[in-house]
C-alpha cells in the first residue's frame, strides 16, 4: 500500500559534493569521466555515506505505523532488497534511488517536469537481478496554483505494477490518465490500428516496388531500341517531358497552398524534334506512348513508379506563356513560388515554439522574456500566415478556372466541370491527409521511448484520431475540442470555401462581374462583422492567442473566409488584363509601384507589429471596442498588402522582388508545402518526447530544432509525393478527370 513513499525517497534527498578544485573541461577531463565510469566510481565515500544517513532516517520515520499488508506483495520484497543494497552501501542500489525524478529549480518559471534519468533506470536492466522500470507520474498542483500539475519519474522494479506503485493509498491527488510505467516499444501491445498501418505501408511499398519494376522494363525495351547511343542530356535533360506528361506533371506548376490548388490554364512549353533541339525519342515520349497502349492495370501501376516521378518533381521548371509577339515568356504568377515556401518557413518556426511549450521547463520565463521583444512579434502573429495560403487559394482558383469554364457550353457541360472541379480538389487532398493520419494513429507511439512519450493513445490526440478519423473536413465544425491531429482544420476551411464559395463566385462572374464582385465584398464584410461580434462579445483580446478564441474564431470558416474572398478578386483583376497588357500600363504609371509597394509594407507591417505596445506592456490594454475591431480587421488588412505585393509583381511593376520570389530555387519545395504542412507537427512532437530531458527554450535551440524540422519534413513531402500527390495525378488524366476539353451532352 506504501510502495510510492519508497520509490520517491530521493526526490526528498540531496546529493552535495564539495569540489576542493574546479576541472576545466578539456579531452583529458572527459577520458577521466569515461574511466570512471567504466568503474562505477563517480561517487566518493563521503557523498554515500551522506546519501544513506539521509535514506536510513527517511526510511526509520516511513515504517512507523505501517500496516503488515504492505509486506506481502513482490513488488514491496524487491523494494526492501533494494533498501538493503542502500543501506549496505552497495553502488549498484544508488542508481535505483539517483533515476527517480525529483524538483528541479525555477518552478515559479515553468519548471514542473521533473524526470529523473529514464536512461539510467533503464539501464539497471541489464546490471542487476532485479529488472526495472520507469514510470511518468502526473501530480495535480493545489487548487491555487497556475502550473496545473507536475511530471515527475520513478524508477520501480518491474514486479510492481501502476496501482500498487502509484495510486495505492498515496496522499498526493495523482492523475492516473495521464501516468504510466514505460515499456520498450517491442512489447507495447499491437492493435488493429498498428496493423492498419503496417498494411497501408506495405502496400505503398508494394506499389512502389511494381511501379519501379514497369518502369525498368519500360527502360529497358526504350534501350533495346537504340536510344542509348544518344547522349544522356538529350533524353533526360530539362526538356524532356512531353505533351501528354505535361497535362499531368507541369499543369500543377502553380499549386497555391498546402492543400494545393486548381491547375495551371496555360500550357508548359517544352522543345521538340522541330525545334531543332531533339534528334531522337527520348524516354519521356517513348514511355508515354508504351504505357498508353497497355491495359488498365499496367497504366496504374506504372503511376507508381518512385524513379518517373522524382525525375518528373525534380525537372518541373516555371510556367511559361505566349506574349503577344509570339516569344515564351514566365508565368506572372511565379511570385508565388517564394511567397509559398517563405510562409510555409514561417508557419514551421511558429509550431516549433508553440508545440514544445508544454514539454518546457521556462516556458514562463522565455514567453516573459520574450514579449518585451519586438522581433517576437513575427512570432506571436504567425496566424496570419495560414491567411496567405487562403488568399493564393482564392487567386488561383479563379485565375485557372475562370477560362475553363467559359469553354463548356450548356447545363450538362457545366455539371460536368463542377463534377471534375471538386472530384480534382477531393483528390488533391485526401490521399495524402488518409496515408499521414493512418500512419500517425497506427505507429507514432510504438516508434521510441523517453520520459515524455506518450505510449498510450489517449496521451496524445491518436486517440481522437481513432474516434473521429472520419470528421476530416468537417473538423471545424464537429468534434472542434477533441480534433486529430489539430493543425489540419486549415484543410477543412480550404476545402470548404473551394467547393462552396468558389463555384459561387465563379457562376455569378461567369453571368455578371459586378455581381461575383459584390458575392466577394458581401463575403468580406460578413467575415470581418462576425468576428468583431464574436470578439466583443466574448472579451476577446488581441495578441497571443488563447484556446477560446482558438475555436471560436481562428477554425471558423465564416471568420476567415474574407482573406480567400480577397484571393477571389485579384484573380479575377488579374484576369481583366492579359499580362503584356499590364507591361504597357507599367511603362505610362512608374507611379503605381511606388504607391502598391508603399500599400503593402504599411499593411503588412502594421499588423505583424502594431500590437507590440500593448503585448510588451509598454502600453495600458486596448479597450474592448477596439481590440474587437482591430481582430476583426488585422487579417484582411494583412491579406490586401500581400495581394498588393502579388499585384506588382505579377504585372512586372516589382522586378527585381518578382526576380527573387520566383527563383529556381523555392520551384521543388514549393510543390511539396502540402505535405511539409502535413508532417512538420509530427517531426516536432517526435524530436521533443523522444527527448530524456525537457525541451530548453532558448533562441539557439529554437533555431536548430527548426532546422531539423524544416528538412526532415520536405524530406517527407518528397516521399509522401511519391506515394500520393504525383501517382493520383496521373490517375486523374487516366480516368479523364483532370480539365479536358469539354465533352457535350447530345
Amino acid at each position: 500500500m506504501g510502495e510510492i513513499q519508497l520509490s520517491l525517497l530521493l526526490i526528498f534527498a540531496v546529493i552535495d559534493e564539495v569540489r576542493t578544485k574546479h576541472n576545466v573541461p578539456s579531452f583529458q577531463y572527459a577520458v577521466e569521466l569515461l574511466t570512471q565510469s567504466k568503474t562505477n566510481s563517480l561517487l566518493s565515500t563521503n557523498v554515500t555515506s551522506f546519501f544513506v544517513q539521509r535514506f536510513e532516517e527517511f526510511f526509520l520515520s516511513f515504517l512507523k505505523n505501517r500496516p503488515s499488508s504492505v509486506y506481502a506483495s513482490t513488488c514491496w520484497q524487491d523494494i526492501r532488497t533494494i533498501i538493503s543494497a542502500t543501506m549496505n552501501q552497495q553502488p549498484k542500489a544508488f542508481q535505483w534511488l539517483d533515476s527517480v525524478g525529483r524538483p528541479l529549480p525555477g518552478i515559479t518559471g515553468g519548471a514542473r517536469i521533473w524526470p529523473g534519468s529514464f536512461e539510467l533506470c533503464m539501464n539497471i536492466r541489464e546490471t542487476n537481478l532485479i529488472q526495472s522500470k520507469y514510470c511518468s507520474m502526473f501530480i495535480f498542483a493545489p487548487q491555487d496554483q497556475k502550473l496545473g500539475g507536475f511530471y515527475t519519474g520513478l524508477c520501480v522494479p518491474r514486479s510492481c505494477s501502476m496501482e500498487n506503485t502509484i495510486l495505492s493509498g498515496f496522499p498526493l491527488i495523482v492523475d492516473d490518465k495521464a501516468s504510466l510505467c514505460h515499456s520498450d516499444p517491442a512489447e507495447l501491445p499491437k492493435d488493429a490500428w498498428f496493423w492498419i498501418a503496417i498494411a497501408l505501408l506495405s502496400f505503398c511499398l508494394l506499389l512502389l516496388t511494381c511501379g519501379l519494376i514497369l518502369d525498368l522494363f519500360v527502360y529497358f525495351e526504350w534501350a533495346r531500341f537504340g536510344a542509348y547511343q544518344h547522349d544522356w542530356p538529350t533524353y533526360f535533360g530539362p526538356h524532356s517531358a512531353t505533351s501528354t506528361e505535361q497535362d499531368g506533371t507541369e499543369i500543377d506548376n502553380l499549386e497555391s497552398t498546402p492543400s494545393g490548388s486548381t491547375d495551371n490554364i496555360y500550357p508548359i512549353h517544352f522543345p521538340t524534334e522541330s525545334d531543332g533541339q531533339l534528334h531522337s525519342i527520348n524516354y519521356a515520349d517513348y514511355r508515354s506512348g508504351f504505357v498508353e497502349q497497355r491495359g488498365i492495370l499496367f497504366k496504374l501501376l506504372s503511376a507508381f513508379s518512385p524513379v518517373f516521378n522524382a525525375y518528373k518533381l525534380c525537372q518541373s521548371g516555371h510556367a511559361i506563356i505566349l506574349d503577344p509577339d509570339g516569344k515564351w515568356v514566365e508565368h506572372p504568377l511565379t511570385c508565388l513560388d517564394g511567397i509559398r515556401v517563405l510562409t510555409m518557413c514561417w508557419i514551421i518556426f511558429g509550431h516549433c515554439l508553440v508545440l514544445t511549450i508544454p514539454y518546457s521547463n521556462n516556458a514562463l520565463t522565455y514567453i516573459q522574456e520574450h514579449l518585451r521583444k519586438w522581433t517576437f512579434q513575427v512570432v506571436i502573429s504567425t496566424t496570419l500566415s495560414v491567411d496567405t495560403f487562403f488568399m493564393m487559394s482564392g487567386l488561383l482558383t479563379v485565375y485557372t478556372t475562370v477560362p475553363r469554364l467559359r469553354s463548356y457550353r450548356g447545363l450538362c457541360g457545366k455539371l460536368r466541370f463542377w463534377f471534375i472541379f471538386v472530384v480534382h480538389r477531393v483528390l488533391r487532398l485526401t490521399p495524402a491527409y488518409l496515408l499521414v493520419m493512418f500512419l500517425y494513429t497506427g505507429l507514432f507511439i510504438h516508434l521510441t521511448d523517453g520520459p515524455l512519450y506518450p505510449q498510450r493513445p489517449e496521451l496524445l490526440d491518436v486517440q481522437y484520431c481513432r474516434e473521429h478519423w472520419w470528421v476530416t473536413y468537417l473538423s471545424n465544425f464537429v468534434y472542434t475540442n477533441e480534433s486529430c491531429m489539430s493543425w489540419t482544420w486549415y484543410l477543412a476551411n480550404e476545402l470548404q470555401f473551394s467547393i462552396f464559395l468558389a463555384p459561387v463566385f465563379l457562376t455569378l462572374t461567369y453571368w455578371n462581374s459586378v455581381a461575383g464582385i459584390l458575392f466577394a465584398l458581401v463575403l468580406i464584410f460578413s467575415s470581418v462583422g462576425s468576428t468583431y461580434a464574436i470578439a466583443y462579445t466574448k472579451n476577446y483580446l488581441p495578441g497571443i492567442l488563447s484556446s477560446e478564441s482558438f475555436f471560436e474564431i481562428l477554425i471558423k470558416p465564416y471568420t476567415r473566409w474574407s482573406t480567400f474572398a480577397i484571393g477571389m478578386l485579384l484573380g479575377r483583376i488579374l484576369l481583366s488584363k492579359a499580362p503584356y497588357t499590364w507591361r504597357l500600363f507599367r511603362r505610362k504609371h512608374i507611379i503605381a509601384l511606388v504607391v502598391g509597394l508603399t500599400l503593402s509594407a504599411v499593411f503588412c507591417l502594421s499588423t505583424v507589429y502594431g500590437l507590440y505596445g500593448v503585448v510588451s506592456g509598454q502600453q495600458t490594454p486596448l479597450p474592448i471596442g477596439i481590440a474587437a475591431l482591430y481582430t476583426a480587421l488585422h487579417r484582411p488588412v494583412f491579406i490586401f498588402g500581400v495581394a498588393t505585393m502579388v499585384l506588382v509583381c505579377a504585372t512586372d511593376l516589382a522586378s527585381p522582388i518578382r526576380v527573387l520570389l520566383s527563383w529556381s530555387i523555392f520551384r521543388i519545395p514549393a510543390r511539396l508545402t502540402y505535405g511539409a504542412f502535413l508532417v512538420h507537427p509530427i517531426w516536432i512532437y517526435f524530436i521533443v518526447l523522444s527527448s530524456q530531458w525537457p525541451f530548453y527554450l532558448s533562441d539557439i535551440n529554437l533555431l536548430m530544432l527548426f532546422t531539423f524540422v524544416l528538412v526532415m519534413s520536405y524530406g517527407t513531402a518528397f516521399l509522401l509525393a511519391l506515394v500520393t500527390e504525383l501517382p493520383f495525378s496521373t490517375i486523374e488524366r487516366l480516368f479523364e478527370l483532370r480539365w479536358q476539353s469539354p465533352k457535350f451532352c447530345i
